[in-house]
């Protein structure tokens, strides 16, 4: 009788241990779940920010772009040069952001922005595709960064 409660005693403590365990991987299985959630969305979201940042630092060179091709480049063309802007008008023209910066100052934010994100002003470029009617406002600005992040 003695031994038959030890067995059961013993088959209920090996039955406790079990459930014990089970709990544990079931708890531990639970929080990895909960930490492989926690990066994925925490790296999107800086994935996220690093993208607001960049099209913030192509909308700051679009604005200086625009405001160089129509208050310094445009403005010094000839009327025979205007007129061989339509020669540009599918292959652009081609400026490096370190040109741009000898004739018109950056914006500090945008030269915050710039060194923030570790961008080359030599091997940036902003492309000017002038569109007809040619006036002082008729072109698309192309931005092509070279950024080390």
């Amino acid at each position: 009788m003695e031994k038959r409660k030890t067995k059961k005693k013993n088959m209920a403590e090996k039955k406790s241990v079990k459930n014990h365990n089970l709990f544990l991987l079931i708890g531990g299985i639970v929080i990895f779940i909960i930490i492989l959630l926690l990066t994925i969305f925490l790296s999107r979201t800086e994935d996220q920010k690093q993208m607001e940042q960049r099209d913030n630092l192509e909308n700051e060179i679009i604005a200086f772009a625009k405001d160089f091709y129509e208050t310094k480049y445009y403005v010094g063309l000839s009327e025979e040069s205007v007129l061989q802007l339509a020669n540009f008008q599918d292959i652009g023209i081609t400026f490096s952001i370190s040109d741009l910066i000898t004739v018109l100052p950056m914006s500090e934010e945008g030269k915050k922005i710039f060194d923030d994100h570790q961008c080359n002003s030599d091997n940036s470029k902003v492309i000017f595709y002038p569109k007809e009617s040619y006036q002082v406002a008729d072109f698309d600005v192309k931005v092509e960064l070279s950024c080390r992040d």
